[in-house]
């Protein structure tokens, strides 16, 4: 099978989130404010017990380490001599978290280093420290096996789980770094955003169907990876389905009528054809299924957040957070960038992967919920 050479990622594609924007400490105060604080209590809980110094590690601490700037006391306590260690994949994010940190007062109690070694981080080595890597959470963990206290997970994991299996494999790479009877705290949105996995296979299903014998699948979502890639039916695969990163999705077969002539009468309605490629989007907000299964419970969800923000958010603010939060809507109406999960999701991962649940929190303010998992032997 041969197709043009062509950019399928030209024209409006996006940024991975917006963590980086300077609205975002804002937004996170305003819609983030329960969230943080059911952490910090369940990091006092889960760590009461346990033998000092305790090592902390923090993924995506955003620019200004929310909420843990903010308690600087509070975390002294905790780590009892330990160290935080904070890894964000933003190098601008990681550039910032030193500076801000000293601007709170961290410099008085702990050694803040802003590592730009790629080695692996051995805890025994630092006392009281606040440890800066960029680093992406996908690769592991660049620490020692069962090396440290607790890792915390707020709002940055659905960013790395395209796909079901990824979150099986994130919580593996945390088990194997954490000690045991250590913990693990996930801060997540109480949404449903894996649809677009299901439209992905649907599509591969709806393609084989119209009598293709096999397809190959490439998933470019993710700027910052190669792209995701699997076969199914016969192994020569006369079908493309590509998968850009602004949520398009171009099927490029040598019969390409009969592809879409197939999919029309599957229910697919936003077809461009060309001589070589059906190009559709991903998410289609004029299909009944992808409208109730993905664009509904998005806008109820950042419907919900909008409410947080107008109700805490200073005004001066306002016109920037519309546009931040527009942006990150947009994003996931397309099936991209946001990949939230279901928390009974989290919680059947974290029971298969070899945690105990320990806790989990619905919070009052906001779709958002804590979970605390206990690394069991």
């Amino acid at each position: 099978m041969s197709k043009p050479h062509v950019n399928p990622d030209a024209g409006n594609t996006s940024k991975p989130d917006i963590a980086a924007n300077t609205i975002y400490p804002a937004l996170a105060r305003a819609t983030l404010f329960e969230l943080h604080a059911n952490l910090l209590d369940l990091l006092r809980k889960g760590l009461s017990s346990r033998k000092a110094p305790k090592n902390l590690v923090v993924v995506g601490p955003g620019a200004e380490a929310l909420p843990y700037s903010e308690h600087l006391e509070s975390l002294t306590s905790l780590l009892d001599g330990g160290n935080l260690i904070l890894l964000d994949y933003n190098k601008e994010i990681c550039d910032k978290i030193p500076a801000y940190l000293e601007s709170k007062g961290f410099a008085s109690r702990f050694r803040i280093e802003r590592s730009k070694d790629e080695g692996i981080i051995n805890p025994g080595n630092f006392h009281n420290t606040v440890l800066v890597r960029q680093w992406n959470i996908r690769d592991g963990y660049p620490l020692p096996v069962a090396s440290v206290d607790a890792i915390d997970m707020t709002v940055s994991m659905h960013h790395v789980t395209l796909y079901a299996s990824d979150i099986h494999d994130l919580f593996m790479h945390a088990r194997s770094t954490l000690k045991t009877g250590a913990i693990l705290h996930l801060g997540e949105g109480d949404v449903d955003m894996k649809y677009s996995e299901r439209k992905i296979k649907r599509f591969a299903h709806d393609v084989l169907a119209s009598g293709v014998p096999g397809v190959m699948v490439s998933d470019s979502r993710n700027a910052d990876f190669s792209p995701r890639k699997w076969q199914v039916g016969e192994e020569d695969a006369e079908a493309l389905i590509h998968v850009t990163s602004n949520g398009m999705v171009s099927i490029h077969h040598a019969d390409v009528k009969m592809v879409s002539s197939h999919l029309a009468k599957s229910g697919y309605k936003q077809m461009h054809i060309t001589d070589n490629a059906v190009v559709l989007p991903l998410i289609d907000h004029s299909m009944e299924e992808d409208f109730q299964d993905m664009i509904a419970p998005i806008r109820a969800f950042y419907d919900a957040i909008a409410e947080l923000c107008l109700r805490h958010l200073d005004p001066a603010h306002h016109e920037e957070f519309d546009k931040a939060l527009s942006k990150e809507r947009s994003d996931a109406e397309r099936g991209i960038v946001e990949y939230y999960s279901l928390p009974s999701t989290l919680c059947d991962a974290l029971i298969n992967t070899g945690f105990i649940i320990d806790e989990k929190r619905h919070t009052t303010n906001g779709p958002f919920v804590n979970i605390l998992a206990i690394n069991q032997e």
